[in-house]
């Protein structure tokens, strides 16, 4: 009865089955217990506006076929910005330009686009086949065709590299450029039609780093070369680790409240009762005092002892790492460490992201 009841749960978290998440890992009384609402929704500046997405859905092809424009002038380009720098001088803070946290590669399916919301925007993840000569390249793009605003998760990935709205068959490339609207049949007003940023949708950086795919939710040209710049946060053990293997779930909790609750390691006697840890064991835990401000971009370190009978004179380092990672470690026990991460999906629900180091030697 209690997995039906989690596996319910799980459904009305995504809205749907298609939906990139995994089975909550708490039971749902827990859940209600750790869940908490916030009414803060991130803009985007990449979106396009309201009225602009109005008038898109409402334009056929045979308007778009006589305005001739240059494909990489889209529409969908984010606006510019203040350079990074001038970001954090200013004391600022841009929650796109960051590499965020999407998914595991093992959670997915090359063959299959899937719907994935990340900061309160929803958007399409699918494999380009075709892109680094080859290799193939994962793709995050707006989850919605500027045709009719179908959405081209519901799609089909075409052998030739393309992603196709499976609504009127329009296809996109990987970059978001149209690049066949069948219901246009000279091919003269067809490329007229593609060229136009109108039929472009907005593609956005992504990366991937041991296993983990990341997303730069900024799109454009001079998005992608800020994102290149930038290397997504890896914890330093875990990289030095031949083991690496993440897991995901998708929770009714804020996304501040999971980083909160990773700096607080007396939980665990507690809540992870029976599960490697025992209420028997639990001891007044020493720790440093906090710090009073917490640098936007350099986050803190936080320095503890044993908090459990079993390991006597234990020492451990958390370190928050804006705007989503935390590393953990200790100088004893039955792990290294590990790290963990979230990413905000919508008010009130997070993504989170859990990988465990073991000791140096150890057989995993």
């Amino acid at each position: 009865m209690q997995v039906m009841n989690m596996r319910s749960m799980a459904q009305q978290v995504t809205g749907r089955s298609r939906v990139l998440h995994a089975t909550p890992i708490l039971p749902a009384g827990q859940l209600r217990l750790l869940h908490r609402r916030s009414n803060v929704m991130i803009p985007r500046t990449a979106a396009p506006a309201v009225e602009q997405a109005t008038q898109t859905a409402a334009t056929g092809a045979s308007q778009l076929a006589g305005q001739q424009q240059p494909a990489s002038s889209r529409a969908t380009a984010a606006p510019q910005q203040q350079p990074r720098q001038q970001q954090q001088e200013a004391g600022s803070f841009s929650w796109t330009k960051h590499w965020w946290p999407v998914t595991p590669l093992s959670y997915l399916d090359p063959k299959k686009p899937a719907p994935v919301t990340l900061l309160g925007h929803t958007y399409v993840l699918w494999f380009d086949p075709k892109a680094e000569r080859g290799q193939g390249q994962w793709r995050l793009m707006e989850d919605r065709c500027p045709h009719r605003l179908a959405p081209l998760s519901e799609g089909r990935i075409n052998e030739d590299g393309t992603l196709m709205c499976s609504y009127h068959g329009w296809q996109f490339s990987g970059s978001g450029e149209c690049t066949r609207i069948p219901q246009i049949g000279d091919p003269a007003k067809m490329k007229a039609a593609c060229a136009s940023p109108r039929a472009c949708v907005a593609s956005f950086p992504t990366t991937v780093v041991d296993g983990l795919l990341y997303a730069w939710l900024e799109s454009g040209p001079a998005a992608e070369a800020e994102a290149a710049a930038v290397r997504p946060y890896v914890m330093p053990e875990m990289e030095a680790s031949p083991f690496k293997m993440w897991v995901m779930t998708e929770q009714p909790v804020d996304y501040t409240f999971w980083l909160e609750q990773g700096m607080d390691p007396t939980h665990a006697n507690f809540l992870h009762h029976t599960c490697g840890f025992s209420m028997s064991d639990a001891l007044p835990m020493p720790g440093e005092a906090l710090p009073n401000e917490v640098d936007l971009q350099g986050g803190y370190l936080w320095r503890h002892g044993n908090y459990t009978t079993k390991h006597a004179g234990m020492k451990a380092e958390r370190q928050f790492v804006p705007p989503n990672s935390l590393r953990v470690v200790y100088d004893r026990g039955f792990a290294r460490g590990f790290a963990t991460m979230g990413t905000p999906v919508r008010p009130g629900f997070s993504r989170v992201f859990f990988a465990f180091v073991p000791p140096a030697g150890a057989k995993v």
